[in-house]
């Protein structure tokens, strides 16, 4: 059976039970997971990881998760990660204000993990045999 490269998610949320509880579930289903928790932290762990996919907590200190979106947008020199953010605060100002920093979808805290396991499923491509093994 072929080696499946595991497709990398970047989590980013300065509270420390919510980064390491989001990162237990996304492991759990078989995703390689980065967390940062801050967003100088979460932009180094983009361009050295270049994750498939980005959980962005979207109220932060200093930098929030739309600047990091943004800054993110400017960074890519490939195709563009999948952006998700995440917010116990909803509504439609919100959500304008995320897509227009370029974040695909935004979720409401707490994120049933089931529901964040589908999201990523239908927004990702499946996982690709890895390169180093010929297939036959």
């Amino acid at each position: 059976m072929p080696k499946v490269t595991a497709l990398r998610v970047l989590v980013v949320d300065d509270d420390p039970d919510v980064a390491a509880s989001t990162a237990l579930i996304l492991k759990y289903f078989g995703y390689e997971v980065v967390v940062a928790r801050d967003g100088p932290r979460a932009l180094e762990a983009f361009q050295a990881q270049e994750p498939d996919a980005v959980l962005l907590d979207i109220r932060m200190p200093r930098m929030n998760g739309c600047e990091i979106a943004r800054r993110i947008g400017e960074l890519c020199n490939r195709r563009k990660p999948r952006l998700i953010g995440m917010s116990g605060f909803g509504g439609a100002e919100l959500k304008e204000h995320c897509a227009a920093a370029g974040i695909d979808i935004l979720l409401q805290k707490p994120v049933d993990p089931e529901y964040l396991a589908l999201v990523l499923q239908a927004m990702l491509p499946p996982a690709q045999p890895s390169p180093k093994v010929a297939v036959p």
